[in-house]
């Protein structure tokens, strides 16, 4: 297991290293995006407010950024390597509770261009959430903080990427993506942050 958390790691670094070497001579493709995680995984904490509403802390939800880069293989595929982190965090008047963690991921994408110009992108691929940390500190709920093991799962994903505009040097890409992953600690994985997801982004 070590080797493949490795190449998770690093891949995602290397990739985008070698934009600025190779540039657009190799055809490589910088991305960035931000996804929003919808509701769907185990809970970490629900706490009742005075008005009578709840919020609800999950280990999937939440919203998360990611950068990297796409380098082809073999046309019409793409490897693509990035790297990010996400955050999920509810509060109130008497505190708040976060989830967090950094991830790094490879994913192998079949791309269909369109006549107008546009492209449709479906990828699947490893992805690796480290250092994740549950945080609460709402009185009379909770206080204190709980590290979990760094986690390996695997992704989903369909990108939509716009015909590029002219002269503006990149185009804008919407899409979806399913995250299989369970954390845990002391090698047990009981806690599930799977998730469904809607993304925006940028792409050269």
């Amino acid at each position: 297991m070590k080797p493949l958390k490795t190449l998770l790691l690093t891949a995602p670094f290397w990739v985008i290293g070698n934009i600025a070497l190779a540039g657009q001579d190799l055809g490589i493709k910088g991305i960035f995006d931000m996804n929003i995680h919808l509701q769907g995984s185990d809970e970490l904490v629900t706490f009742y407010k005075s008005d009578g509403s709840d919020s609800t802390l999950t280990a999937g939800q939440g919203i998360s950024f990611r950068g990297g880069a796409q380098i082809p293989v073999y046309s019409p595929i793409n490897l693509e390597a990035s790297a990010g982190w996400k955050q999920h965090s509810v509060s109130a008047s008497n505190g708040d509770a976060t989830f967090t963690r950094f991830s790094a991921e490879v994913l192998a994408l079949y791309l269909q261009p369109t006549e107008s110009g546009a492209e449709h992108q479906i990828g699947a691929g490893l992805l690796y959430h480290t250092a994740p940390k549950f945080k609460c500190d709402i009185e009379g709920v909770c206080s204190g903080s709980v590290s979990f093991d760094a986690a390996t799962g695997f992704a989903l994903q369909y990108r939509f990427a716009l015909a590029s505009m002219p002269n503006q040097g990149g185009r804008m890409t919407i899409g979806a993506r399913y995250e299989s992953i369970q954390y845990g600690t002391s090698g047990r994985s009981d806690l599930d942050g799977s998730n469904f997801s809607l993304n925006i982004g940028f792409s050269q």
